[in-house]
């Protein structure tokens, strides 16, 4: 029996049985005890699992680690691990035909797409003082509808992807920067500058993937040419946006309003200490907050969370 210990933050949607695997649950932030490090035999851990190196390097029966995620990067230093440990992941490659379906965040921005163009958090939030049929008022309004809107989406991958054939059934039309991508669909047009999408789009999505080079991309240099009447979204990753640069064109109502679903650093108390972002909130009712929950449902984790054991199986045996 293989003892696999998964992290606590990691919420096992269906008891997993197993004649070759026994989980224990463990918060990685806790030093194990010197007499567990024998027996432990594979680790399960997100993106965000914090656990000591030296700590890995003492369990000489480790024989995987799995990172749920789709790519390798994690907390972990891959580099400093013995070879005979395997990573596994959700390789997008190998698991294409999972993958393909799992759409919660595509499906997650049309919904932001909605709120921000009818405002509705600003009617959420003012839900007791509205009186809409004495006191109507034109900024209530989107100054078009979605279908004939521009999105602008920064990234073609699955999720760029997917998200691009939603807005097009909503009648959007669609420009997309991906300079290494070649889009073979007639209906997108492929933008060659990061500029020009900024200045044609009504909604702008950041869906790219996670590389170093793409650190604070999305800043003052790009925000500047986005349109007043414009919205800005990023469920892809914090580190993408500088954030700070993004709350200042709010604050001075450069544009009508944003959705962020990830930070730089996932910590309550360092994003609301920032104060740029207080004021942000303050001035825009309608700059919406979400904490990382685009890719959140039971139907999606289930279906990973099988495959996770399948692979891990595999590796088993």
């Amino acid at each position: 029996m293989n003892r696999v210990y998964y992290s606590n933050n990691i919420h096992l949607i269906e008891n997993f049985n197993s004649k070759k695997i026994k989980l224990i649950k463990k918060n990685f932030s806790l030093k194990f005890k010197n007499n567990q490090f024998s027996n432990i035999d594979g680790l399960i851990v997100t993106p965000f699992t914090k656990i000591d190196i030296s700590e890995i390097l003492k369990m000489k029966n480790l024989k995987f680690i799995f990172i749920m995620g789709l790519h390798k990067i994690s907390k972990i230093d891959h580099t400093k691990l013995p070879k005979k440990i395997k990573i596994l992941y959700f390789d997008k490659k190998k698991n294409y035909n999972i993958l393909k379906n799992i759409t919660p965040t595509p499906e997650f921005i049309v919904g932001l797409i909605l709120i921000l163009a009818r405002n509705l958090n600003f009617f959420y939030l003012n839900k007791k003082k509205l009186n809409i049929y004495s006191n109507f008022d034109k900024t209530y309004f989107f100054n078009k509808m979605i279908s004939g809107s521009v999105l602008g989406i920064i990234g073609y991958g699955r999720i760029g992807k997917k998200l691009s054939e939603y807005a097009l059934k909503f009648g959007m039309k669609v420009i997309v920067y991906a300079p290494k991508k070649i889009i073979r669909n007639k209906n997108i047009i492929q933008i060659s500058r990061l500029s020009s999408l900024a200045k044609n789009a009504d909604f702008i999505s950041n869906n790219v993937n996670s590389k170093k080079d793409n650190h604070h991309f999305l800043n003052k240099n790009f925000f500047k040419y986005m349109k007043k009447n414009s919205f800005f979204i990023n469920t892809a990753k914090g580190d993408h946006v500088n954030i700070d640069d993004l709350c200042k064109i709010i604050i001075k109502k450069k544009i009508l309003g944003a959705a962020i679903d990830v930070y730089s650093e996932e910590d309550e108390k360092v994003i609301f200490n920032n104060k740029y972002l207080q004021k942000a909130i303050k001035v825009n009712q309608n700059f919406i907050l979400t904490p990382h929950i685009a890719g959140a449902t039971i139907s999606d984790r289930f279906t990973l969370q099988k495959r996770m054991f399948y692979l891990i199986n595999n590796l088993l045996k």
